[in-house]
């Protein structure tokens, strides 16, 4: 997504909210060049605040709220444009779910040992995220019964 102000002197500016209705993250570009979202702006579930821009903040000034704080519906970026530059917006393989916590959703990346990747198979990858989704460290999750999943038990050999 790429906004600009047609036709706009510098001096002007406009708060923008788009609605992207994802749970990745979304990275803002000016001029080419990365722009990181406002520091502590990005609602998260440990920061349910809402954060007001103004169009005299500056160029590029953005936050993406897939939280829904003010909506109470996930997924709107807010950004302040100003005339005279434009402004690329690109969706992130990575979701952010709380400040403490980033996890990556590229391709095949459980095959990755660094073991930032939310689709991680097995008990153990079944345990880490719903620790990660609920926010809370994976030791204090666990599966109990009185049975034990063995290869197959809930899909097929290769998942389990």
């Amino acid at each position: 997504l790429r906004l600009r102000m047609l036709n706009a002197d510098p001096s002007e500016g406009m708060v923008v909210c788009v609605y992207y209705g994802v749970p990745n993250s979304v990275v803002g570009y000016v001029d080419g060049s990365r722009r990181e979202p406002l520091s502590g702006a990005t609602p998260t579930w440990d920061n349910l605040r809402l954060t007001r821009l103004t169009p005299d903040m500056p160029h590029g000034t953005y936050y993406y709220d897939r939280v829904g704080v003010e909506t109470g519906r996930p997924g709107y970026l807010y950004a302040v444009v100003r005339g005279g530059k434009t402004i690329d917006f690109k969706i992130s393989h990575k979701i952010v779910l709380t400040t403490k916590v980033n996890v990556s959703t590229d391709w095949k990346g459980w095959e990755n040992d660094s073991g930032d990747n939310f689709f991680k198979k097995g008990l153990d990858g079944l345990t880490r995220n719903i620790a990660l989704l609920v926010g809370v460290p994976p030791s204090r999750v666990s599966i109990l019964g009185e049975g034990t999943a063995q290869k197959g038990a809930f899909w097929n050999e290769g998942t389990t």
